[in-house]
């Protein structure tokens, strides 16, 4: 039974291998949509630039601080998925 679990994760493996290489991107299909959601969000949000790599976003009542450099922002959704958020757009 071990065998055929290993025999079926490596062709898993060789799989999923060929759809990667098929990616025009560096990042997977999924994540384009997410990232491209969030750039439509961006627009309706003001930048103040408060330094070399971060910046200050207002949206009415809401305001979040991303810093480009490290990769973080905020409302820490850059973090959690490690895809930028709206604010880091």
């Amino acid at each position: 039974m071990l065998e055929d679990i290993r025999i079926n994760m490596m062709t898993r493996i060789v799989q999923k291998r060929k759809l990667c290489n098929g990616w025009k991107q560096n990042y997977g299909p999924l994540v384009k949509v997410k990232f491209d959601a969030d750039k439509k969000d961006y627009v309706e949000w003001q930048l103040i630039w408060n330094g070399e790599n971060g910046c200050k976003l207002r949206k009415g009542s809401y305001q979040y601080t991303a810093d480009l450099s490290q990769r973080i922002c905020n409302c820490r959704s850059w973090q959690i998925s490690g895809i930028p958020c709206s604010h880091a757009c």
